[in-house]
């Protein structure tokens, strides 16, 4: 079965994540949102360079509900600045497809609950796409806790921490511009 996806945020991360996408078959791209024009323009340009029809483009800040609300996609990857993330995914999910924030949802426990809610309401999921929470070395140390090996947990703490400052500070950083 094809996946027929949208895109909404296709700066830094969302276009990686577009042209990953672009690689595997079975994999349609049929609306593609940003604010930027630049960056719209570009990610468009790189489906139809992947044999792909040219999907549909959306420019305005609330543009991601009538992206939301097409009939020919099942899921939307967000990648947009994190604040947007629980509104966006919350209307994705509402509007019955499948969700999938480039990084965590919410950033407060009530929107948390916002997301927890929209999903159960709507019967769609909403996938974390963190590639940090699957890589080899977090899901190593996983197995080993459902493993046993360290015993009962009492207490673990983690963080996210890599220097972005090159990315968010340096247009062009993030496709190895300087």
């Amino acid at each position: 079965r094809t996946a027929r996806l949208g895109f909404v945020g296709v700066g830094g991360q969302g276009t990686e994540i577009l042209k990953m996408c672009l690689t595997m078959e079975g994999v349609e791209v049929n609306a593609v949102s940003d604010i930027d024009p630049e960056a719209l323009a570009r990610a468009r340009k790189l489906v139809v360079d992947s044999g792909r029809g040219e999907p549909a483009g959306y420019s305005k800040e609330d543009d991601y509900l009538n992206l939301v609300g097409r009939d020919d996609l099942d899921g939307v990857v967000i990648a947009t600045p994190w604040v947007w993330h629980t509104p966006m995914a919350v209307a994705t999910m509402r509007a019955g497809k499948y969700c999938a924030p480039e990084v965590w949802g919410g950033s407060s426990i009530d929107e948390m609950w916002q997301l927890v809610r929209a999903s159960e309401e709507s019967g769609m999921p909403c996938m974390m796409l963190e590639n940090h929470c699957y890589d080899r070395d977090s899901m190593a140390v996983l197995n080993m806790v459902r493993q046993g090996l360290f015993g009962e947990l009492i207490h673990c703490q983690c963080g996210y921490q890599h220097d972005l400052r090159d990315v968010k500070f340096h247009p062009g950083a993030e496709f190895g511009e300087k």
